[in-house]
């Protein structure tokens, strides 16, 4: 009843971001070599980890890209490191002043550049799934706080035991799809004498992924990973966050403008547990870090960053006569929250005639549970536009103004 109580408020309070912007086009271009994984999938903040990177047309490495600050090399070991089609061993060294996240990863050489895969900065060590640790009674003991990753095993669990030597907050977060995996997480959380204390399945914004947390006294706990439907094998990575950290899922707002000091809430599951800071992002900045305890461990929630003007909007905007209004002569940002069930968010913008605009919705790839739909109207109130998701992405559209006037978008 918990857990159904928790998801129907989600449902009922949900976030979003729509931007719309002149006419902007863009290619991206991906060719060999390819990479089909990352060992370990996480890389510390100032520090040197060892990763090996296995896939194909891997020979002669010259170029590694990366969208967090840092430096890279070939590692001097293996013996014939880089000369293999299937595998190479880098060393990736981590600013220090890196904000914790999740990042693009491709690496290149004389005869292209690899598609781009998924990689985390987490200011968490790294343990190694044994491989042994598939029943309750081989669980494998590991430190508190760490980070656990591994291959789910097909037909099979992986089982982890922490102790707590104090009470306190055991929080568990299970990044796979986030990360690119095939893997669709469950976890479960039992005390020593295997009595299940909580689980987690598909957590709300977290692209199926799940995280749960209690209040836990001291003592001994058994954490298992598993796919739901106990697929596993090469292609189904997992990074298992265990600490003391907060669990967040999103933030509000998550389009914030570059340079300026912002109060950002990151939401949790229970409203009481929302955690606010005040942060001045840099431009491009694509993560923050979130701390509910100035001692204790951080999460970390995505955001985006604009020079576009960006409008958080004001309650009530659900009619045509009380939409907020936008401004901004080449593009407009504007963050919402649909705070109830049948809400509906209402914007008007003065548009030119011919002019092209491009509307795009993100409420999904920031954690939110939102699935937002966009309704574009001209000033008699008829319908232009709707969009729901296209191809696999959250809702967008191009659409060329008739008229000179006002347009209403609807969210």
């Amino acid at each position: 009843m918990q857990l159904l109580n928790v998801k129907l408020n989600l449902i009922r309070k949900s976030w979003f971001l729509v931007i719309a912007y002149v006419l902007l086009a863009g290619t991206l271009v991906a060719a060999p070599p390819a990479i089909t994984r990352l060992q370990p999938q996480s890389l510390k903040p100032g520090e040197t980890t060892t990763v090996t990177v296995t896939g194909s047309n891997l020979t002669q490495l010259t170029d590694v890209w990366k969208d967090f600050p840092g430096e890279w090399n070939v590692a001097a070991t293996p013996d014939g490191n880089n000369t293999k089609p299937d595998s190479v061993v880098l060393e990736i060294t981590v600013a220090a002043e890196a904000v914790p996240g999740i990042y693009g990863f491709r690496v290149g050489s004389g005869e292209g550049v690899s598609a781009p895969v998924l990689i985390l900065v987490d200011p968490l060590t790294v343990t190694a799934s044994n491989g042994a640790n598939l029943i309750p009674e081989t669980a494998q003991e590991v430190p508190f706080p760490t980070a656990v990753e591994g291959l789910a095993p097909a037909a099979a669990r992986n089982f982890f035991k922490v102790n707590l030597t104090e009470p306190g907050r055991l929080a568990v977060d299970v990044f796979a799809r986030r990360i690119g995996s095939a893997l669709d997480p469950i976890v479960y959380l039992y005390d020593a004498s295997g009595r299940t204390l909580a689980y987690a399945d598909d957590s709300p914004g977290l692209q199926r992924d799940a995280q749960l947390e209690i209040e836990a006294p001291a003592g001994e706990y058994v954490i298992e990973v598993r796919d739901i439907a106990y697929k596993g094998g090469a292609t189904y990575p997992y990074h298992v966050r265990i600490g003391d950290f907060p669990l967040v899922h999103t933030a509000y707002p998550f389009a914030l403008p570059e340079g300026t000091e912002s109060t950002v809430v990151a939401i949790n599951e229970s409203a009481e547990a929302n955690v606010a800071a005040a942060i001045s992002p840099a431009a491009d900045q694509s993560w923050i870090p979130v701390s509910g305890d100035p001692n204790g461990l951080n999460a970390f929630v995505p955001v985006t960053t604009s020079a576009f003007p960006i409008l958080n909007e004001t309650e009530p905007n659900n009619a045509a006569d009380t939409a907020n209004a936008l401004t901004g002569d080449s593009g407009f940002v504007f963050n919402g929250r649909l705070e109830e069930f049948r809400d509906v968010d209402q914007f008007k913008f003065t548009g030119k005639a011919n002019q092209w605009y491009h509307f795009v919705a993100a409420s999904e790839r920031f954690g939110s549970p939102a699935d937002l739909v966009l309704s574009l109207y001209d000033a008699s109130g008829s319908k232009l536009k709707e969009v729901d998701d296209l191809a696999g992405l959250e809702a967008r559209f191009y659409h060329q103004l008739p008229a000179d006037g006002e347009y209403r978008l609807e969210v």
